[in-house]
């Protein structure tokens, strides 16, 4: 089970059942399910549990993409900052997801804008 597995089943255990936890994250059972199973999700779907948990949506991707790593508080809030606020960076994290591309290559991609914010921010 992944970082991100553990930690969803820990969310639908707090909320005492997968429905009234898909309920209350505003996604399908069904989703939630697929979530804990492992599945492929969508940005919408992370953006909405990130927000449901109050977790930035920084984080709940990288524990996606399977980075154990917690990431520095700042970087967190500016890629989440960027992914509400611009709508071409929202498609583009969208399309990643619609992809086949691995875990691995979303890995190397989302280190690409990390290391661009980094550069702004310096």
């Amino acid at each position: 089970m992944t970082q991100f597995q553990e930690w969803i089943t820990r969310q639908v255990q707090a909320a005492g059942s997968l429905r009234k936890a898909a309920e209350q994250a505003n996604v399908s059972h069904v989703t939630l399910k697929k979530a804990q199973d492992g599945g492929k999700l969508d940005l919408e779907t992370l953006q909405a549990l990130a927000e449901w948990r109050g977790v930035p949506l920084y984080t709940v991707i990288g524990m996606y993409l399977g980075k154990p790593e917690t990431p520095d508080d700042a970087l967190s809030e500016q890629v989440t900052a960027l992914l509400q606020e611009s709508e071409q960076m929202r498609s583009i994290f969208g399309l990643m997801f619609e992809s086949d591309l691995t875990a691995d290559d979303m890995a190397d991609i989302t280190a690409l804008v990390e290391a661009k914010l980094s550069r702004r921010a310096a």
